[in-house]
């Protein structure tokens, strides 16, 4: 089958759960197949640790023979940071040391063993810095390949979700806001660069609204940034933001998906729609 044609399955992979899609491509596509199961996170273990454990029974399944997996993982598993523009780091080696730099400056030694990636951007903007543990990648490799399918992709829940919408955002400016059980990720952007990112803990529109506050205040800009976007899939449609200018992004709906009935495959959806 020509890898043009071929299946792929979006992962959500956090540590209270796993949801998963599988997207036929071709000439009818559409999510064929969706599933979801619950993880009980282990004690004295990585935060990871369980759902990648279950993750590998899964792959094993008949469901999941003959695809492409894209993974979106919880922000849970995830640091970030801003790298500011500097003229003098000249290739992408030097700015891969430059943010390996940054993330043992603000999280210390135990960054030594992440695997960190760097958005593309401008000349003259700053860079988003994602990082996660390097075993949780090196395993995630480690069991597609066992499972005879093709690991397509690894993104930070923020990333996956903020990609959908990048083109229509260029012009635009404002806080986006990835939502997700007990965990917001906020990132300033502005004229086409990143300005600030921050992980938060909270369930609930009262609980961002204090958070963008306070970051609002953490960056000292005398005139508040009152646009938000926000993709949070779960969070009830009618909730309100107030004091801000609230926009809602959605998925898009599609054969085997909806985003009113099918909220709780949009994150794992993010990941190849």
């Amino acid at each position: 089958m020509s890898p043009l044609w071929r299946d792929r399955i979006g992962v959500e992979l956090a540590p209270h759960r796993i949801a998963w899609v599988r997207l036929a491509r071709g000439l009818q596509p559409g999510v064929v197949i969706k599933g979801m199961e619950n993880v009980a996170p282990q004690t004295n273990a990585p935060v990871w640790q369980a759902a990648l454990a279950q993750l590998q029974q899964l792959m094993q399944s008949q469901e999941w023979k003959n695809a492409d997996v894209a993974i979106v993982l919880s922000n849970h598993f995830v640091r970030y940071d801003c790298l500011p523009w500097n003229a003098a780091v000249k290739s992408e080696e030097e700015q891969l040391a430059l943010a390996r730099h940054r993330l043992l400056q603000v999280y210390g030694t135990m960054a030594q063993t992440w695997a960190a990636r760097i958005s593309p951007a401008k000349k003259g903007a700053a860079r988003l810095v994602a990082a996660i543990d390097e075993a949780l990648l090196e395993m995630l490799k480690l069991a597609t390949a066992e499972a005879g399918l093709k690991l397509y992709s690894v993104q930070p829940y923020l990333m996956a979700s903020f990609n959908h919408y990048a083109k229509q955002l260029t012009q635009s400016e404002g806080w986006f806001v990835a939502a997700e059980s007990g965990r917001f990720a906020l990132a300033l952007f502005r004229s086409g660069s990143w300005q600030h990112v921050q992980l938060r803990r909270g369930i609930g529109m009262a609980a961002l609204h204090e958070w963008l506050e306070r970051e609002n205040l953490a960056i000292g800009d005398p005139t508040f940034c009152r646009e938000v976007f926000l993709f949070a899939p779960e969070l009830a449609k009618e909730a309100l933001l107030p004091d801000y200018q609230l926009h809602r992004m959605e998925l898009p709906a599609r054969h085997g998906y909806s985003p009113i009935t099918d909220v709780q495959y949009s994150i794992a959806l993010s990941g190849v729609a």
